[in-house]
């Protein structure tokens, strides 16, 4: 099995950091309606926040990771603390969102899988990460 050092491991997370950030703040705070007709704001000159998917795409978000392609895969949670008649999806799933068309919007949307229970974060392994001294090429289905 090969090492990967730290520094490596450390420069990507950073790198990974800002749009994660970003895509967060899109996906969460965008997804539930919005108090006012007052888009969000950062207050990181830096950053610039933008609907990239909403409701009814994607409902009750609480983790997300952004691949090496520029997918989003999100956790939509249904099954922690529903309300009491709650009649959104019966289980927790990972939804895997797509630009095709490069206008910034999520216009595919693919069930990567489902049937969870109490589902809060997803990680997708970064393509540099090896196993037994081979790249893995995971997701080439979707």
């Amino acid at each position: 099995m090969g090492f990967v050092p730290f520094t490596a491991v450390w420069a990507y997370l950073r790198a990974k950091l800002m749009n994660r950030l970003v895509l967060c703040l899109i996906v969460l705070a965008l997804a539930s309606p919005l108090h006012a007709d007052e888009p969000p704001k950062s207050l990181d000159p830096r950053l610039k926040i933008e609907l990239f998917a909403e409701h009814p795409q994607i409902v009750t978000p609480t983790g997300l990771d952004v691949d090496h392609r520029g997918r989003v895969f999100a956790i939509e949670n249904n099954t922690h603390f529903p309300p009491e008649g709650y009649k959104g999806y019966p289980t927790d799933r990972v939804l895997v969102m797509s630009d095709t068309d490069n206008d910034g919007k999520a216009d595919k949307i693919v069930v990567f899988t489902d049937g969870l229970k109490y589902s809060m974060s997803v990680a997708v392994r970064p393509i540099w990460f090896t196993v037994s001294g081979k790249a893995l090429a995971q997701w080439h289905l979707l």
